[in-house]
């Protein structure tokens, strides 16, 4: 019984925030869609939203990858030197397809996913970041867990040499075009 009333606390935090919340408006961007860094990566100018926006872009289509500085994922750690992660898109899932009979996108909306290989390249240790998504029209999604897409990629860290594969996922409106993640 506790075990239900675990699984029902952590589907109704999951499902949590059925307001629009997740989604906020940026500035203007790049029109040719790619993925950026995860949080934690190096910012640069790249728009009005430079905080948030990351300079290191690799096309969003299978087989594409780039390396990227991330945070040491150490919260604790002395100075936060950076490591190399190097990104590949797997593939891309567009719509992505839940096998989840609780978690399904809001009617109007899909979730959209993309499958990931992150690997530790340099000799420190790296974060796998939060991951964001970008529409052409300024909004921004974050992305989602325990939607039934695949192993999600959690928040936390990769030592060197050490890689981990699965999803970001996002639900984002039907006709949205994405800008860059």
């Amino acid at each position: 019984m506790r075990w239900l009333a675990l699984l029902m606390v952590v589907a109704i935090v999951a499902c949590g925030g059925g307001d629009d919340d997740s989604a906020q408006q940026v500035g203007d961007t790049d029109p040719t869609p790619t993925v950026v860094a995860a949080a934690g990566a190096t910012p640069t100018k790249r728009n009005s939203d430079a905080a948030e926006n990351l300079d290191v872009h690799i096309p969003l289509r299978s087989g594409s990858s780039g390396e990227v500085l991330s945070s040491n994922p150490d919260p604790f750690a002395v100075n936060d030197d950076q490591g190399t992660l190097r990104v590949t898109v797997d593939a891309i899932l567009d719509p992505a397809e839940s096998t989840s009979g609780i978690f399904q996108p809001e009617p109007g909306n899909k979730f959209w996913a993309m499958q990931l290989t992150l690997k530790a390249v340099g000799d420190k240790p790296v974060n796998t970041g939060v991951w964001l998504l970008y529409t052409t029209d300024g909004v921004r999604y974050d992305n989602l867990y325990l939607t039934g897409v695949g192993d999600d990629i959690l928040y936390g860290g990769l030592d060197p040499g050490e890689s981990l594969q699965g999803v970001i996922v996002f639900e984002i409106p039907e006709d949205a075009e994405i800008d860059y993640v």
